[in-house]
């Protein structure tokens, strides 16, 4: 059986890359975005190949071709939008105004980018100019984010799986995969796919791959710091945390202490000694602007207007607005609101919950602070955690005991 599945699985995978060869050849007959279109589609096929053949627990065919499937849909739905007003919000035109500046320089660095775009969360400008240098045309750079997405339900499941088992990580996918928030953000012109992969690969990585592995994180948050900042310190502080409490039980204070700090400092070193100092001044002058205390004591409140905004009233008017279809989402989070008040009863009850759930709402208790005290609240800047206020519902309605064994998605294959 496994020697039949490696032929089938190799027979698709040479008919992706035939196909890919295909297009390449006949780029100069066929149109950008129909290239931009298949190249990216068929690659991501080949990657729900392998998460659903190629690993010990896979993820289920059936979430395989609802992304499949959702691609498509997506993609139609951005090729509308690509034709008619490019985006329903303002700063995806501040990106390509930005990016047509970029192109024009051409060979852009980390000093270079962050001097034109005049913001230091600027890595997703990278992903724009390297993927309209590759397929030119505007058209990839949302098909790009589509893929971003599909691939971050993949890792979803992964990570939820490892800790909660097969229904609990299947339903929050599923809601996840179908959420109006998601669809709406991560289907145009903006940096918030590039942000939800950066933070879904952290936990991928830290969660169901082995120690070696660990260096790529050293990688990826500062990637993700120099995409939206607190999002970057959410799971970094997630991680740190979960290394305190778990990574290292049985050791004593000291010991428990010494990873955190070897960890912490080579943060420091690279925080002070690299382009990413400035990240430290933007923490420093957030922290010094606004009251640590209020923002604590403001909490509870930014995390209910984190999860029930905006209210869904719009749902049942005449009115539409490009937040329109989000008030979807909020009519089903205070339809199910009650599963937040089992969720709480669940976790003060069940200590193997509280051993794990706090690498969930670590991140999500950082940006109800920083949303609501710099901002007032957040829609869109929600998009790294909210996959994870979705596990808290699903949780309370779902969470047994009993529901997580020892899982290990990643096979071992003989060199």
């Amino acid at each position: 059986m496994p020697k039949q599945k490696l032929l089938i699985s190799s027979f698709i995978i040479l008919i992706i890359a035939f196909l890919l060869s295909l297009i390449f050849i006949l780029r100069d007959l066929i149109p950008r975005e129909i290239i931009a279109f298949g190249s990216l589609f068929l690659f991501f096929i080949g990657i729900v190949t392998l998460f659903t053949r190629y690993i010990d627990k896979p993820v289920p065919m059936s979430i395989g071709i609802i992304l499949i499937f959702g691609f498509v849909f997506r993609s139609i739905y951005s090729f509308n939008l690509y034709n008619t007003i490019t985006s329903p919000f303002p700063d995806s035109f501040k990106y390509l105004e930005n990016l047509e500046t970029l192109l024009i320089m051409g060979n852009p660095s980390f000093t270079s980018v962050e001097s034109i775009v005049g913001t230091s969360q600027f890595f997703y400008y990278f992903i724009m100019y390297y993927t309209y240098s590759i397929f030119n045309t505007n058209y990839a750079l949302y098909i790009v984010n589509i893929l971003f997405f599909s691939v971050s339900m993949l890792f979803l499941y992964q990570v939820i799986l490892k800790d909660f088992g097969k229904k609990i990580a299947y339903w929050t996918t599923v809601a996840s995969i179908f959420s109006m928030t998601f669809f709406t953000f991560t289907s145009t012109i903006l940096k918030d796919s590039t942000v939800l992969l950066l933070a879904m690969s952290i936990a991928f990585i830290y969660k169901t791959c082995s120690k070696k592995y660990y260096i790529f994180l050293i990688l990826l948050l500062p990637l993700l710091f120099t995409t939206r900042i607190y999002a970057g310190a959410s799971m970094l502080l997630a991680i740190l945390v979960d290394i305190l409490l778990n990574k290292t039980k049985g050791l004593n204070i000291l010991f428990r202490m010494i990873p955190i700090i070897g960890i912490i400092l080579v943060l420091l070193l690279a925080f002070n000694y690299t382009f990413l100092q400035s990240y430290l001044d933007l923490g420093a002058d957030f922290l010094t602007s606004n009251s640590i205390l209020e923002g604590i004591i403001g909490i509870p409140l930014a995390f209910i207007n984190l999860t029930f905004t905006p209210v869904p009233w719009g749902v049942f008017t005449n009115q539409h607005s490009a937040y329109s279809l989000i008030q979807i989402d909020t009519f089903f989070t205070l339809l199910f609101s009650f599963s937040l008040i089992l969720f709480v009863v669940k976790v003060l009850k069940n200590e193997e919950l509280r051993r794990k759930i706090h690498f969930y709402i670590l991140p999500i208790l950082v940006h109800a602070y920083v949303l609501g005290t710099a901002y007032g609240g957040g829609v869109r800047q929600k998009i790294a955690v909210y996959s994870f206020i979705i596990l808290l519902y699903v949780i309370g309605l779902l969470y047994k005991k009993s529901s997580n064994k020892s899982l290990h998605p990643i096979k071992q294959t003989d060199q």
